[in-house]
């Protein structure tokens, strides 16, 4: 697989940067030697995903599929409770907006249904 000498070369690039670089300071540059380790768990990782056989060790990648599955469904979940809080009748409205301003702060407060507010005609 092409890319996946690409991928041992941008690391071998990347470990004689950062000796020259710690070369040059005189000693060992801990932060990007975890940064460089992490990177190639990832791209082991990667290359599993790839090649069929699942994560590898280190942590799962989030792929934009599972990202876009998720949103779906807290989509879904805030259509229901729309629904929901339209049936409720005024007083709960009102019960339930207060207890949203509590949590979110009174200046964020929901507008469930203008007509329905005390007040508002």
């Amino acid at each position: 697989m092409a890319l996946q000498g690409d991928r041992q070369e941008v690391v071998q690039y990347l470990t004689q940067l950062l000796e020259q670089l710690e070369g040059a300071r005189g000693g060992v540059d801990v932060e990007a030697r975890q940064k460089l380790e992490l990177l190639k768990a990832q791209l082991q990782v990667m290359e599993s995903i790839q090649q069929g056989t699942g994560p590898g060790p280190g942590p799962p990648l989030v792929t934009e599929v599972a990202v876009a599955k998720e949103l779906d469904s807290l989509d879904t979940r805030l259509t229901k409770l729309e629904h929901r809080l339209e049936d409720l009748d005024e007083n709960a409205r009102l019960v339930v907006q207060q207890s949203v301003a509590g949590w979110v702060g009174a200046e964020a407060q929901p507008d469930m249904n203008s007509s329905s507010q005390p007040g508002k005609t």
